[in-house]
């Protein structure tokens, strides 16, 4: 079945040979949502002198099951869209708004008089101008090193300066070989 002819004629709609009995039935079951049952839609529908029975062979006949998934689809695929939409106007309204903040904090900006501020104001003005403009340009920085990071550093520098004792250890006690013992290895190789 084509998505038009799903939308056109969708399963969740009445169906052709269904009574108006069933159909009303199928809507209560329908719903329900995802806690939907034959058992909710007795309690509700069953005074109306409908059988549990009857019920199960009007959704057996008419697909109950298959006909809710397709409206459970749809209704979600148009949950969806409707938030996406949303989501588009909230993003463009808090962007207006964003603006017309700028706006008015770069006009009190212009007219403050740099004479008047603390150090601290002036360098918090530095700092904060600093931030905005590597934001703007998508600069990354590079995050500080954590506690845990520096003493794995300082583990790494302990272990590479040990090794460096040891060898050098090792190589005073068996001396390092004389540059004619090298010479003579190395001739003896080839």
């Amino acid at each position: 079945m084509s998505e038009t002819k799903e939308i056109s004629n969708p399963s969740w709609e009445r169906q052709e040979g269904e009574s108006s009995k069933a159909y009303a039935a199928f809507c209560i079951y329908r719903d329900y949502g995802v806690d939907r049952s034959i058992a909710k839609v007795v309690q509700m529908y069953g005074e109306n002198g409908t059988s549990k029975a009857q019920l199960f062979r009007w959704s057996s006949k008419y697909s109950w099951v298959q006909r809710c998934n397709g409206f459970d689809t749809f209704t979600e695929q148009q949950r969806r869209k409707e938030i996406t939409a949303y989501r588009q106007k909230m993003s463009e309204r808090h962007a207006q708004n964003a603006r017309a903040i700028q706006e008015k904090a770069l006009y009190a900006l212009k007219n403050v008089d740099p004479s008047t501020l603390s150090n601290s104001e002036l360098l918090k003005y530095l700092e904060s101008g600093m931030k905005i403009e590597k934001e703007a340009i998508g600069y990354l920085p590079v995050p500080e090193e954590t506690p845990v990071l520096i003493k794995e550093r300082a583990k790494e520098n302990k272990m590479a300066d040990d090794l460096l004792a040891q060898v050098d250890m090792f190589l005073s006690k068996f001396g390092k070989p004389s540059q004619s013992e090298e010479l003579h290895d190395r001739n003896d190789s080839d």
